[in-house]
């Protein structure tokens, strides 16, 4: 595969802060149609790792971190699975993250 060193720092602290995730709060979370790739991204605890992820990958590639999320779904609005105005609401909704509660 072919990723950047800091896409790739993304990836893991993103994967990082899933595993930091209290399972039990995931497994209620994740009741997501297969497929729905617009409620996947909008998951809450998906959104947290989202935003981790790119602020590491931002941090490492020195682009700002919406111009790393907006690359990152690009093309998923062209291959049709988001809308143009569908991403606009991911990028915002990780932007503004309610972090979960993980008693």
């Amino acid at each position: 595969h072919n990723i950047s060193k800091s896409e790739l720092y993304g990836v893991i602290a993103h994967e990082l802060h899933h595993i930091a995730q209290n399972n039990r709060v995931l497994s209620k979370l994740r009741k997501i149609e297969p497929g729905d790739a617009f409620a996947y991204f909008l998951d809450p605890a998906e959104c947290e790792a989202f935003l981790i992820g790119f602020r590491a990958q931002s941090h490492y590639s020195g682009k700002h971190e919406v111009d790393c999320m907006s690359d990152y779904l690009a093309p998923r609005v062209a291959q049709g699975y988001l809308t143009q105005q569908q991403k606009d609401k991911i990028i915002n909704t990780w932007l503004t993250v309610k972090w979960c509660d993980i008693e």
